[in-house]
């Protein structure tokens, strides 16, 4: 097929953002979509490709198969052999294992699979996972295995009648992924029958372009433009929150559609998506997107905590995409070097060592014993039993839960004159134990991902407005003595409904009126450690009795928030408990308490509270003596 410079540069504009999302910039929050520009590509390049092969009969499985082999593997087998000397001197035992679970799926084509029974996309695990990026490899490689089946039993059909078929399945898979978006999210990201309808839409490009009628010259130039102002809103304005990749993703779907189709060479999207560097980039994105994940993984598994670092690593990923794209891509893909056969031979040979090794781990549980007894048990707290501790399902409500889940036992009597209250997430949920040990009457309104804030809504939680609404009306009923409102003080919890100081100054406003009598406390951040303060204790071979100090995640950043807290809950008129300045000393808190004669972590994750120190702080909310 013709060779089309800005198509090499609309794959810059598609790796880039995903670089930098996955880097940590919030001003890229979209910035996954690229990989669905990706998706539309392929389906284009390979479609066309394929198709014009059987009309000229000089298609063959064999051929096409050993195409994408000398694409892919080579760079992908590559990247898998230099995780692993890292993977063994820095994941911790749990992760190893998943790691290698993780090394089986890449090389059998299923890490998609793997992935969407794991931690979802967006989960902050997610971003410790060195080969997470692998999913929509995995995705195309499904893709190639069973695409061009179809249009070798397809052949016979007249051009319209493939575009029938085609826009059938793709309308199908887009139904089933706008679905999929609200009942089953995480499978919905990962898998090929929800990811179909993005490739399908560049297969139709595919066989329908050659007959489209060329749009007048006002058209010409600016349908592109279109194409780059609809991905440019994906990639600046798309966040975690979207249910995607339904309906939301036809926007940078469309936008590379619009694109592909129009952007000949005579337009300026055209022009700029072929200028050299860009292309230079595009050329590069296969292996810069291979890099990027497993530095920027390593890199927060070590404890790098610097914005400067990873906008160095983003660099780093172009850097070593080149040598990549120079020393392997190339000289796999030339003929002339490595035949059919040896390119069969040595990716079957390296795959299956890399399976066997996958397997090595996973089989001993990541070789835990690399730790001693000491730090496994620290590392134990990553299991923590927090859902008797919660009253998951009940008093703490999952995503798909409302109101009328809650039972009976969540709430005091309404006659009791001594009721404490606890309203707000999951950070909220995980102090009720410690109230619920301490307080005669206790009520607990908490759900997952809710904030304690009136008028909070957001498309992956849906339930928050009307839990909301039923916690004030709970609470004007019982009228509690003490209302703790607790939550993991975020500024995205305002992010597209209001900032922090509007829904907050609403919320505690209408609080006071129904609650009139009530002492009203607003609680402070709890520290933040990523990827948990465990993992950065047995890191820093800490032991739980040294009650060391560490510096926690993004310290100065919960700090500014706290401070933002504090002055709604003063103006406001009510309470507000500051868990940092208590436990943190200039940027460093602490890192073990005692529970029941035992020590633990403060937290058993990145921030939520073991029983030791939900007990410590519901003391202190109490006015009851601490250790502290």
């Amino acid at each position: 097929m013709k060779y089309r410079a800005e198509i090499d540069g609309l794959r810059a504009v598609a790796v880039i953002p995903v670089i930098l999302y996955h880097a940590g910039f919030n001003l890229f929050s979209g910035g996954f979509v690229g990989v669905d520009v990706f998706f539309v590509i392929s389906g284009y390049l390979i479609t066309t490709i394929i198709h014009d092969e059987i009309q000229n009969n000089t298609f063959s499985i064999a051929h096409f198969y050993e195409r994408r082999a000398r694409r892919i593997l080579p760079a992908l087998l590559f990247i898998c052999l230099v995780c692993l000397p890292f993977a063994w001197f820095w994941m911790l035992p749990a992760a190893f294992k998943d790691f290698g679970q993780s090394l089986i799926a890449v090389n059998l084509f299923s890490s998609n699979i793997l992935f969407s029974r794991e931690s979802g996309y967006f989960a902050a695990v997610a971003e410790l996972k060195p080969l997470l990026h692998t999913w929509s490899l995995a995705v195309e490689e499904q893709f190639y295995l069973f695409f061009p089946l179809i249009l070798l039993a397809l052949r016979r059909f007249r051009d319209t009648s493939l575009l029938g078929v085609l826009a059938l399945i793709s309308l199908l898979s887009l139904g089933l992924a706008e679905f999929a978006s609200r009942a089953y999210p995480t499978a919905n990201f990962y898998l090929l029958v929800t990811r179909a309808w993005e490739l399908g839409i560049g297969a139709l490009l595919a066989i329908a372009m050659p007959t489209m009628r060329k749009p007048g010259a006002l058209l010409e130039q600016g349908l592109p433009v279109v194409g780059m102002l609809l991905i440019g809103f994906a990639i600046f304005y798309f966040d975690a929150s979207l249910p995607f990749p339904g309906i939301w993703g036809l926007i940078p779907v469309l936008g590379t559609a619009l694109i592909i189709a129009y952007a000949t060479p005579a337009t300026f999207v055209a022009r700029a998506l072929s200028l050299k560097p860009v292309v230079t980039i595009g050329l590069l994105s296969y292996s810069a997107y291979l890099w990027h994940q497993p530095l920027f993984a390593f890199a927060r598994i070590t404890m790098v905590d610097s914005t400067s670092v990873y906008l160095l690593l983003s660099a780093a990923s172009i850097a070593l995409a080149y040598f990549t794209w120079r020393f392997i891509e190339a000289p796999f893909r030339n003929k002339h070097n490595f035949s059919r056969r040896q390119i069969l031979r040595m990716s079957v040979s390296t795959a299956a060592v890399l399976i066997a090794i996958g397997a090595y781990i996973s089989h001993n549980d990541g070789f835990d014993y690399r730790y001693n007894d000491q730090q496994q048990n620290i590392l134990a707290f990553g299991d923590y039993d927090y859902v008797g501790a919660y009253r998951e399902g009940e008093c703490f409500l999952s995503t798909e839960q409302s109101f009328e889940a809650y039972l009976a036992d969540c709430f005091a009597p309404a006659a009791h004159q001594n009721v404490v209250a606890i309203w707000g997430d999951s950070q909220a949920a995980a102090l009720s134990f410690g109230l619920r040990e301490l307080a005669s009457d206790f009520t607990q309104l908490t759900a997952s991902g809710c904030p304690p804030l009136l008028g909070y809504r957001k498309k992956a939680r849906p339930n928050c407005h009307e839990v909301n609404e039923f916690a004030l009306r709970k609470l004007g009923e019982l009228k509690p003595a003490r209302i703790i409102l607790h939550a993991s003080w975020k500024s995205e919890y305002g992010r597209h409904t209001g900032s922090l100081e509007d829904l907050l100054t609403n919320t505690l406003s209408r609080l006071q009126l129904a609650t009139p009598d009530s002492e009203i406390i607003v609680l402070g951040n709890s520290p933040q450690w990523r990827p948990g303060l465990p993992e950065q204790m047995v890191a820093a071979r800490l032991k739980l009795e040294d009650r060391a100090m560490l510096t926690p995640s993004a310290y100065a950043d919960y700090q500014a928030v706290d401070k933002r807290v504090r002055e709604i809950a003063n103006n406001a008129g009510v309470k507000f408990i500051s868990i940092l300045e208590r436990y943190c000393e200039q940027d460093e808190c602490l890192t073990s308490l005692e529970y029941a004669g035992q020590l633990e972590p403060f937290v058993w994750d990145r921030r939520h509270f073991t029983r030791a120190s939900s007990l410590e702080i519901s003391k202190v909310i109490l006015n009851i003596k601490t250790a502290r």
